[in-house]
């Protein structure tokens, strides 16, 4: 559970630098977003996975 806590705390700190560097250099917005897009798609994964798990320990 802190992991997802901890990915996600790294992937806010990107987008807001993103955007901080994107207000000097408009060009870097792709760049940055396609970086952004590819440690969510694990996260997607996990989310499945821990809902999966919940359900296998309900009666």
């Amino acid at each position: 559970m802190k992991k997802i806590i901890v990915i996600a705390a790294v992937v806010v700190l990107a987008i807001g630098i993103g955007f901080s560097f994107s207000m000097e250099n408009p060009e870097v917005i792709p760049e940055v977003s396609e970086n952004i897009v590819i440690p969510a798609e694990p996260l997607t994964e996990h989310k499945i996975s821990l809902s999966e798990s919940m359900d296998m320990s309900g009666p």
